[in-house]
C-alpha cells in the first residue's frame, strides 16, 4: 500500500495536535511546523508506504519538542478507562462465540486513537455504548472462519498489538484463545519504544501479558509493522509461526504485501485511503486473510 496526499495531510494534522498540545507561544509553533514540513517535502517518495513518513515527521517533533512520549498520559487513561468497562463485556462475550466476540471488541476498542484526528475525543462520549455497537456488527471483510479451521493444527500464533485502550481486549483474547487452544505457542509483540500511543515491550509485561505467551519485541521504531525493520531475533518468529495476526492500520499498511501466508489483519478502516484500498465504507470492521 503506497502513501497518497491524504498521508501528508495526516501527518501534518497529527504534528499540530502535538505542537499546540506542549507550545504555547506561536512563533515556535511556526518554526516547528516549518521544519516538519521541510523534512517531509525532502524526504517522501512516492512508492513509501504510509508508515515510513513516520520517522521524517515524528524524528523532527522530538528533536524540536525534547519530549520522548507524546501521548504518555492519554495511554495510562485510555487503559484505565477500558479496564473499567471491560467487566461490562465479560459475560456477553462469553455467552456467545466467545473468540469471535472478543477479537471485534479488540478491533472495535481501536475506535479511541490520538494519531487519528476526531477518534480520540470518543473517550468522553459514549465509549461503552459504540463498542456495544460493533460487538452487534458483523466484519465487513469476514475470513474468521478460514482463521478458525486452522487453530486445531496451529502449533504457534505471533499477535503483533497496536494502541493502548484495545490493548485490554487484546488480552482477554487472547486469554480465551489459550483457554480453548492450550497447544498453541503465543507471541505478542510490542514496540521497542514509545511510538505514538502504540503499546511498548515493557508496557505489555506490565499489564501481564507474560502470563499468556511470550512477550517479545518486533524491533520497529514505526507505527506499524515492515518486514525489512524487523530485528532479526523477530524475524526467526516471524518466519517460523503458523499464523500473524496483525492489528490495526498501521500493520496493514506495512504488511499488506506480505508474502508469508496466513497473516490476518484486524482494524477499523478508520481511514478513507485505506477503506476505499480495501473497497470498504469508513470505520468497517475488518478481519481479512492474506491467502489467496
Amino acid at each position: 500500500m503506497k502513501i497518497d496526499v491524504d498521508c501528508i495531510s495526516c501527518f501534518v494534522h497529527q504534528s499540530e495536535s502535538i505542537i499546540k498540545k506542549f507550545v504555547k507561544n506561536r512563533e515556535e509553533r511556526l518554526k516547528i511546523i516549518k521544519s516538519v514540513l521541510k523534512s517531509l517535502n525532502d524526504n517522501y517518495l512516492p512508492d513509501l508506504k504510509p508508515i515510513e513518513l513516520y520517522p521524517y515527521c515524528y524524528n523532527t517533533l522530538y528533536k524540536e519538542l525534547n519530549i520522548s512520549d507524546f501521548y504518555k498520559e492519554e495511554k495510562k487513561r485510555s487503559n484505565e478507562i477500558i479496564i473499567n468497562i471491560s467487566d461490562n463485556f465479560i459475560n456477553k462475550i462469553r455467552a456467545y462465540n466467545p473468540l469471535k466476540n472478543s477479537i471485534k471488541l479488540s478491533i472495535a476498542g481501536n475506535i479511541v486513537d490520538y494519531g487519528i484526528k476526531d477518534t480520540h475525543n470518543i473517550m468522553n462520549n459514549e465509549i461503552t455504548k459504540i463498542l456495544e455497537s460493533y460487538l452487534e456488527t458483523e466484519f465487513y471483510i469476514d475470513d474468521f472462519e478460514e482463521f478458525i479451521t486452522l487453530l486445531p493444527k496451529t502449533k504457534s500464533l505471533l499477535f503483533l498489538t497496536d494502541n493502548s485502550g484495545e490493548i485490554v481486549f487484546d488480552k482477554i483474547f487472547l486469554t480465551i484463545l489459550k483457554e480453548k487452544y492450550p497447544q498453541i505457542e503465543i507471541y505478542i509483540a510490542g514496540r521497542d519504544e514509545n511510538v505514538l500511543n502504540d503499546i511498548t515491550y515493557n508496557e505489555l509485561v506490565e499489564l501481564g501479558f507474560n502470563k499468556i505467551g511470550k512477550v517479545v519485541k518486533n524491533g520497529i521504531k514505526i507505527p506499524g509493522a515492515v518486514e525489512y525493520l524487523f530485528s532479526d531475533d523477530f524475524l526467526n518468529i516471524w518466519n517460523n509461526v503458523d499464523i500473524i495476526i496483525a492489528k490495526g492500520q498501521g500493520n496493514f499498511e506495512g504488511l499488506s504485501d506480505a508474502k508469508k501466508n496466513n497473516i490476518f489483519f484486524a482494524l477499523l478502516a478508520k481511514c478513507k485511503l485505506i477503506a476505499d484500498h480495501l473497497g470498504v465504507p469508513k470505520m468497517s470492521m475488518i478481519f481479512k486473510s492474506n491467502n489467496i
